[in-house]
């Protein structure tokens, strides 16, 4: 798990202001990114992903606070609540039934929704596959 480190900022992890953070993020990228070209020009090319656009997808993506809430179990429960679960759902839901699938992906419905969609198209084809009449 890579992502910018947390201490830029120098705030514990459960203190971090998103944009207070990304401002000196962006500041540490750019700076990081100098140095890869630098350090690229000076070694032989062998492609692949750089560090900073690792971190920059990390930060985009936000799996800087998944990984930064499985590294400090004291700020996990900050973490989640202020910049995980935002990401997943916008209410603060108590029943389970009513929240937890928000929690399987991002997009959750248009998940649900292709899935119905291959479901239907499943059994379409079963039933076409299975006609006695088209056999006849």
């Amino acid at each position: 798990m890579v992502e910018p480190p947390y201490w830029l900022t120098n705030k514990g992890v459960d203190q971090i202001q998103p944009d207070e953070y990304n401002k000196v993020r962006v500041e540490f990228m750019s700076i990081l990114e100098e140095e890869e070209l630098l350090a690229g020009r000076n070694t032989t090319k062998r492609g692949g992903l750089r560090l900073a656009d690792v971190m920059n997808q990390a930060w985009e993506m936000g799996t800087f606070w998944y990984t930064l809430a499985l590294s400090s179990p004291t700020g996990l429960f900050q973490l989640f609540y202020h910049h995980i679960q935002p990401r997943l759902i916008s209410i603060h839901e108590e029943d389970p039934d009513n929240v937890m699938p928000y929690y399987w992906a991002q997009d959750v419905f248009q998940i649900i929704s292709r899935k119905l969609s291959d479901k239907k198209e499943y059994d379409k084809q079963l039933r076409k596959a299975f006609d006695v009449s088209a056999i006849e």
